[in-house]
């Protein structure tokens, strides 16, 4: 063979083999980085398992907290719901009493005035009144609340 031949044999055999690595030192370089990213993508798995687990354990707290309320609530309700049937009697009485109260005065040519029990009714049954409306309002507020 030609010795130029050779030459040109052995550099393209050379040059060839540089190519090789070169594609080899790619290839590494590319796994590498998948190498990096998976490592990337098991700490950010890891991270979602405990933030669901963060979530879940917060979730169940807030339940706790919203039952524990709405047992609150009932109990509240409870309590308030005699008050309200006390107001109920005391409006039924009121009417009725007041009523009878102003006929007899009348009746007996008396000023209904001057009966002090029936004009310390009438100033406590506005207020009682007042109360109740109030007390409906934040049970009602407490009721809305509680539903959403």
């Amino acid at each position: 063979m030609n010795p130029q031949l050779n030459k040109v044999f052995s550099k393209l055999a050379k040059e060839n083999n540089l190519t090789e690595l070169a594609s080899e030192k790619v290839e590494l370089g590319v796994i590498q980085d998948l190498d990096k990213l998976n490592s990337k993508m098991e700490k950010s798995v890891t991270a979602f398992k405990k933030a669901i687990e963060d979530t879940k354990k917060a979730t169940q707290k807030a339940k706790a907290a919203m039952q524990k309320m709405m047992d609150n609530a009932e109990d509240d309700w409870d309590k308030q719901d005699k008050v309200f049937k006390t107001y109920d009697k005391f409006d039924n009485d009121y009417k009725r009493l007041t009523n009878e109260i102003s006929k007899m005065a009348k009746d007996l040519g008396l000023d209904a005035k001057s009966v002090k029990q029936l004009q310390t009714a009438k100033k406590l049954y506005p207020q009682i009144d007042k109360l109740a409306t109030k007390l409906d309002t934040e049970m009602g507020e407490l009721l809305d609340y509680a539903a959403n």
